[in-house]
This record gives C-alpha cells, sequence and structure tokens, in this order.
C-alpha cells in the first residue's frame, strides 16, 4: 500500500546517526509522557490521606518529569525537522541530475513543458517534506499509545478490552479515507503541474503578452486552470479533514461511557478516585496518539501520490545510454557521418546523410529552415541519438565515449546564448574551469566586450543578470562565443552563432575563429552569405538529405539550391 513511500524511507538511511537519535529521543518521549498517567493516580490517591513529604516528593517528580520531557521533545523536534530539510534537498539534487540526464529538448515535448519538472522539484517535494514530519509521528506515537493503553489494562482490564472493540470501527472508516485521498490527490498534482507551467510561460513570455495585450486571455487561462486545481484539492480537503470529526465523535461516546462505568465502579467500592482520575486522565493523553496517528495515516497517502511521480522520473531509463568506456583520442583528425539517418515519429529530419571533416577545417552547413542543419550539431553532441548509421571520430563510433568525455572536446555556441547570472568574466572561465581566469581578459577585448559597459574590474563581480539579461544580444553572443573559445576544445560547433551581431561585430568574430581554429575541426549553422563564404567547404542540405557540397565559389558556378538562395535571398 506504501510500496514508494517504503523506497524513500529507505533512502533516509543516508542520515542513519540522526535517524537513530530521532528514534531514541522520540521513545524516550514516549515513555516520559506514559509517565504523567501514573503520576497522576499517586496524586490523586495521596489526597485521600495527604501527607506533605509524600506530595513534596510527587511535586517534584513532575516537575523533574517536566523539565526532562521539555528538553527531549526540543530536540526530537528540532533533529526532525533538520533531517527533513536536508533529505528533501537530497531528493531535489537527484532529480536535478537525472533531469540532467535527458536530451536538451525533452521537456519541450512533454505535454506540461518544464511545468513538470518545477512542479515535481518544488511543489511534490514540499508534500514530501511535511508528510515525513508526520511518518516521525507514526513511529513515536504507537509507542504512546501502546504504554497508555497498557496503563489502562492495568487499571480495568474489562473496561479496557471493551473500548478497544470500537477501534476496527475506526480503521475501516480510515480505509476509506487513504483511498480516496490518493485518488484525488493524483488528480490534483497532475493539475498543479499544469498551473506551475502556464506560471512559467508567462514569465518567460511575458513581453509578448503586453506588446499583443494578452493580459487578459492569459489571466483567464490560469484561473481555468486553477479552479480545475482547487475543485480536486477541496474533494482532498473534504476527506482529510472528515477523519478528526469522527475520531472525536467516537471519543465522546467512549469518554462518556467510561465516565459512567467508573462512576458505578466507585460506588460499589471496586475503585478509587485516583483510578477515576488517571484512568479518564489516560484516555485524554490518548487522544493525541490516535488522532495523530490518523491523522499521519491520511497525510502519508499524498505522501505516497508524491513519491511515486518522484520514482517515476528517478526508475526512468535515460533516452541516451552513457556505456562508452573507450579513452577519448589525444588528437583528432577527423569526424565522419556515415549514412546517418534521424527520425522523429514518422518524419525523417535527415536521410542517409554521408560527409567527413578533416582537422583544421571549417565547414558550413547551410539550407532552407527545417532541413537538418542543427540536427547535425545535436547528433555530434549525442543530444539525440541516430536512427540509422553511425558518427565516427578517428574512425570510433562516439557511443564508444563516455558523455562527459565526448562532450568535454567539443565546444558549442547556440543563437540563443544561456548565460549564467554570475560575473561577465566567470561565465567565459566556465567553459574551461580548469584553465586561468588570466587569458580571459585578451579574449574579452578581441571580441570587443570590454565596453559592454563594465570596467576590467566590475567584470569580474558584476553579474550579467538571469540568461545574460543586463545585455544586449549580441553581447550575450559574442559572451557565449567567448566562453566556447576559452574552452579550447578540439571540436567547434557554431549554430547560428552570430545572428545578432553587426557587420562589424560578425567580422571580428570570424577573424578571431580562423584565428583559434586552425588546429580544430569547425562545423558551422549559418544564414548569412558573410558567414560562410571563408570556409573550406559549405553542405548544403534540403528536405534532410545532403543536396550538394564544395566551397563557395564552385557551389555559385555549379548552381542549383545554393545558388537559388544566393540570389533570392542574397543571405543564407
Amino acid at each position: 500500500m506504501f510500496h514508494n513511500l517504503w523506497r524513500l524511507g529507505q533512502q533516509l538511511t543516508l542520515f542513519k546517526t540522526s535517524l537513530t537519535f530521532i528514534l531514541i529521543s522520540g521513545l524516550m518521549t514516549s515513555v516520559l509522557q506514559a509517565q504523567f498517567a501514573v503520576l497522576l493516580k499517586k496524586i490523586m490517591d495521596s489526597l485521600s490521606h495527604p501527607q506533605m513529604e509524600s506530595m513534596y516528593l510527587l511535586a517534584a517528580q513532575t516537575l523533574g518529569l517536566v523539565t526532562v520531557l521539555s528538553g527531549v521533545r526540543y530536540w526530537h523536534i528540532f533533529v526532525t525537522d533538520y533531517t527533513v530539510e536536508r533529505f528533501i534537498a537530497h531528493l531535489r539534487l537527484q532529480l536535478q541530475k537525472k533531469w540532467l540526464t535527458e536530451p536538451p529538448d525533452f521537456f519541450l515535448k512533454d505535454q506540461s513543458g518544464s511545468g513538470t519538472a518545477l512542479s515535481r522539484i518544488l511543489n511534490d517535494m514540499n508534500t514530501v517534506q511535511g508528510g515525513l514530519r508526520y511518518l516521525v509521528d507514526l513511529i513515536r506515537e504507537p509507542v504512546t499509545f501502546i504504554l497508555l493503553l497498557g496503563w489502562l489494562f492495568y487499571l480495568n482490564w474489562k473496561l479496557s478490552l471493551s473500548i478497544i472493540l470500537i477501534l476496527p470501527i475506526l480503521y475501516k472508516l480510515l480505509i476509506k479515507l487513504y483511498r480516496s485521498v490518493n485518488k484525488y490527490s493524483k488528480m490534483g498534482q497532475e493539475k498543479l503541474e499544469g498551473i506551475t507551467q502556464v506560471f512559467k510561460e508567462n514569465l518567460d513570455g511575458s513581453r509578448i503578452i503586453q506588446a499583443y495585450n494578452l493580459e487578459d486571455y492569459v489571466l483567464k487561462k490560469l484561473n481555468d486552470k486553477l479552479k480545475e486545481y482547487l475543485q480536486f484539492r477541496k474533494k482532498v480537503f473534504a476527506r482529510i479533514d472528515l477523519s478528526s470529526p469522527i475520531s472525536e465523535w467516537i471519543g465522546m461516546i467512549v469518554g462518556l461511557s467510561v465516565i459512567l462505568f467508573i462512576a458505578f465502579e466507585i460506588a460499589q467500592g471496586r475503585a478509587t478516585y485516583g483510578d477515576f482520575t488517571s484512568y479518564v486522565g489516560t484516555l485524554l493523553l490518548l487522544n493525541k496518539p490516535i488522532k495523530t496517528f490518523q491523522d499521519a495515516s491520511v497525510r502519508l497517502q499524498e505522501v505516497e501520490v508524491a513519491a511515486s511521480r518522484y520514482f517515476e522520473w528517478i526508475d526512468r531509463v535515460p533516452a541516451i545510454r552513457d556505456v562508452g568506456n573507450i579513452p577519448f583520442p589525444s588528437s583528432i583528425f577527423s569526424i565522419e557521418f556515415h549514412r546517418v539517418s534521424y527520425r522523429i515519429g514518422d518524419r525523417w529530419i535527415l536521410k542517409d546523410v554521408s560527409f567527413q571533416v578533416g582537422l583544421g577545417q571549417q565547414v558550413a552547413l547551410v539550407g532552407p529552415s527545417g532541413a537538418g542543419k542543427s540536427t547535425i550539431l545535436n547528433l555530434l553532441c549525442r543530444f539525440i541519438e541516430p536512427t540509422h548509421g553511425f558518427i565516427l571520430i578517428n574512425g570510433i563510433d562516439i557511443r564508444n565515449f563516455s558523455l562527459k568525455d565526448l562532450r568535454k572536446h567539443i565546444a558549442l555556441v547556440t543563437q540563443d546564448t544561456f548565460l549564467f547570472d554570475e560575473s561577465l568574466e566567470k561565465n567565459v572561465q566556465l567553459g574551461n574551469p580548469e584553465r586561468s581566469s588570466e587569458e580571459i581578459g585578451c579574449l574579452i577585448n578581441e571580441l570587443g566586450l570590454a565596453s559592454a559597459g563594465m570596467d576590467a574590474q566590475a567584470r569580474k563581480i558584476s553579474s550579467v543578470g538571469e540568461r545574460g539579461g543586463f545585455l544586449s544580444g549580441g553581447e550575450r553572443q559574442r559572451l557565449g562565443i567567448a566562453r566556447a573559445l576559452f574552452r579550447d576544445a578540439p571540436i567547434l560547433l557554431f549554430d547560428e552563432a552570430t545572428s545578432q551581431l553587426d557587420s562589424e561585430n560578425e567580422d571580428k568574430v570570424y577573424a578571431l575563429l580562423r584565428k583559434y581554429s586552425s588546429s580544430k575541426i569547425t562545423l558551422l549553422v549559418a544564414h548569412r552569405l558573410s558567414s560562410i563564404t571563408f570556409c573550406d567547404r559549405i553542405l548544403v542540405f534540403q528536405q534532410g538529405e545532403l543536396v550538394q557540397e564544395g566551397d563557395h565559389l564552385s557551389l555559385v558556378k555549379r548552381g542549383g539550391l545554393y545558388l537559388d538562395l544566393v540570389n533570392r535571398f542574397k543571405i543564407l
């Protein structure tokens, strides 16, 4: 019934020392709480024949018990809360680690987009975090319950046995609540994913939303999602909150029955007022472990749902298998695509593509949108896998290298440059953290970034903002290029890396590229003619097929698609 909760518990063993302390302090709390019922009988019985010495002793025992219990409870709760926080941090880290093994466009293909990931790493983990505290209660409170119940049997076993017979009724009611809560909790969490996705979409698209006056549209969309979510949460709360009135109603019936029974026993001389007070007091003390156990059992249904969604990702087999163990070559002399095809569903993105690139060559990939150019780079980085064919480096299938080793030798620049919320120089250095930052200044100057509103000192400490928001589009692209060149990898991949640069800065970039790439293999996806005329070779793609190959002049003379693009757009 709680399979995924059990699996979470197994991961909790990472915190053995803390768990041991929580268990011991929890048991101590239970024993100390049960002692109140015993002391209560002693106090009430002593009142029938009061002796000041015994009263002082009982008062001292009570004060000592409260003092010790308060200290133990404090450390029990403190260590529990901090351990749960550490455990949730561990789970979130595992989720992030798992997601980083998925292809970059994975969440774009998911129905809920990246909202799925955000919801599970935030909302689901919050549910687990709250529920795990109840899990600790499920360990501690049953001990308290057993001790107090034992004391009740000691006082009057017949009455206690009759009370026990009521428990199966409560159990059946709880089972029905469990199943219902589980059902609606899962539906509610799925709806919450959609809400998270809408929030993210609205934040990412705020400029377009405002430019097209779409505020009313997005607010209505969000409101509809919220209403759907609230309907499910309403059903969950209705079932969870029903458990308390049921237990209180049963408790009231039991309490009244006990009072009447013991009053009769006292009248018959078979019980004392100490027995009466202690029995009623113990029943009151029993209310807490029963209610806590009940609440915990219901709440843990929500944790089970959240845990199942967590393990749904953790158990997922990565789309890209990382099983290679051949050391990457110390020097690269060729990259070869051998009859490579790639398909998404029924649509072929690449069809039987073959070409080879040698050391020192700069090769451009051109063609209409959707021709498969960027797919070539994604395949080489192993963000995706070929449907058919092989990609070879020095004659070795790239699947024989570990992913980390392969990508360590590739420097990629994309059209939409992603920057971290770090300093300008730190973003460059992240291209190759093993290199000294002393070499960064030269690159920044050569790419015209020295005047990006910062002096040399500011570039070391001033943040470029989230996704580089403090920089212009051109500055972000040049910074991405600087990061790639600083990586000093033998394979350079430029995917429309200069689309936001003016002619002057574009010339600087490609002059610098020629300077740095003489001992590298460079593949460029570009649309501008000026970006590729200097390349050693140009590969022309159309509808996933390699239809032409050659340098700029030979392709112009040959005619065909390349010349057609030149004549029609003057850009590629």
